[in-house]
């Protein structure tokens, strides 16, 4: 059967198949040749093109697909996800959407998870498995693994980083409780004085109080009392003095 003729409405429909993604199984990757189903992929493999190709093959051809497939995984990875994890499977789907990528089964490679047992040995990725019963690779997630030197440097000094500011942390968490013990003990001070002060304070309705040195002094009972007159004393007459008398003459 031939092929169909340019601009005729059978070759616009070859084109528009030709354009989605297909099965992976049909595809040659020596001949890089699309097949749409099983019968033409079969046909694909006995034609004599497809037949010198493979006798060209050897394991130099199959050790460089299967690099060129590392690298593209691993640059994907590294690219859209980061170091975050994600779904193996998934993140495979979304490899293959590209027609012309290096495709798994051209390489030394059998399966998906034998792909990614052998790089997870070599320390590029992280594995983890959520559910072990699981046997296939739903429940595998994948992160990658950064082990260049400027990676290393920027973890490092994200590392002093977090240790310096806990550090500093930690002498401002003891400043801060140093400050608190002091107020406390001021407030403590405050308040034993103001104890102090009151019991020293006088009330406000508190009489003055009186204090008089020296004892107390007799009372004289005689001030008032009347002089009492001697009955039988007779008062003798003054005697002039004549001296005196002259002499105030004089």
């Amino acid at each position: 059967m031939g092929k169909a003729e340019f601009g005729t409405p059978k070759y616009f429909s070859n084109q528009m198949k030709a354009k989605g993604l297909q099965k992976l199984k049909f595809y040659c990757q020596i001949c890089e040749k699309q097949c749409r189903d099983d019968n033409g992929f079969k046909c694909h493999i006995r034609s004599e093109s497809h037949l010198k190709r493979i006798k060209q093959v050897d394991s130099h051809v199959i050790n460089d697909f299967s690099k060129q497939f590392q690298d593209y995984f691993i640059s994907s990875l590294r690219t859209y996800h980061g170091e975050k994890k994600i779904n193996a499977n998934r993140f495979y789907n979304q490899l293959i959407q590209q027609k012309d990528h290096i495709h798994l089964n051209s390489t030394r490679w059998s399966s998906l998870s034998q792909f990614i047992q052998d790089i997870a040995k070599q320390g590029i990725i992280n594995v983890k498995v959520e559910d072990e019963s699981d046997q296939s690779l739903n429940g595998l997630d994948i992160s990658y693994i950064n082990n260049s030197s400027e990676e290393i440097m920027r973890k490092n000094n994200l590392q002093k980083h977090i240790d310096n500011d806990k550090s500093e942390e930690q002498l401002n968490m003891k400043l801060l409780k140093d400050q608190i013990k002091r107020g406390e003990q001021l407030k403590k001070d405050e308040e034993e004085e103001q104890e102090e002060n009151k019991a020293l304070n006088r009330p406000a309705d508190d009489n003055p109080i009186k204090i008089k040195l020296g004892g107390l002094k007799k009372q004289d009972n005689t001030v008032n009392q009347p002089k009492k007159l001697n009955a039988f004393k007779v008062s003798k007459p003054s005697k002039a003095n004549p001296l005196k008398k002259n002499v105030l003459k004089n």
